[in-house]
């Protein structure tokens, strides 16, 4: 099974945070909340019952894609490896996030090839590409 987009309206109930293989962790404050999964059908099925047993009201959708959305995500999906997880949960709102490389990361740090020297020196004078390099939980795996 091929995974889509699914965003989940969740509303009331207790505070929760799930945390789905290759996504990034998904929180809910017990009010209201937008979440987002790239998921099967069955796991976002399994993902709302868990946040029903919680006492939330949950809206689930997958929304329809155009065929350019299709043929990108079919592009990207290849490029990829096919449904390869990512390489850590913060992956998918990194600046670094290039799913063009076989590494997914720009700056080099999964394993594989990032962007070349100077482009990783060019990208660290913006604060969103300094951030998420030294927050990258996969350049402290390597320090340790």
């Amino acid at each position: 099974m091929s995974r889509q987009l699914w965003i989940f309206r969740v509303n009331g109930g207790e505070s929760f945070r799930l945390t789905p293989q290759g996504n990034p962790p998904m929180h809910h404050d017990g009010d209201m909340s937008i979440l987002r999964c790239l998921c099967t059908t069955e796991q976002a099925e399994e993902m709302e019952q868990e946040m029903r047993r919680h006492g939330c009201t949950v809206l689930s959708n997958c929304p329809a894609e155009t065929p350019e959305q299709k043929a990108e995500r079919a592009n990207i999906m290849q490029v990829m490896g096919g449904d390869r997880p990512f390489p850590c949960a913060r992956c998918p709102e990194c600046a670094w996030f290039d799913p063009h490389l076989e590494s997914l990361c720009g700056a080099g740090l999964a394993p594989g090839d990032g962007w070349d020297d100077d482009a990783v020196r060019g990208s660290m004078s913006n604060g969103k590409f300094r951030d998420d390099f030294a927050a990258c939980p996969l350049r402290k795996e390597q320090t340790q």
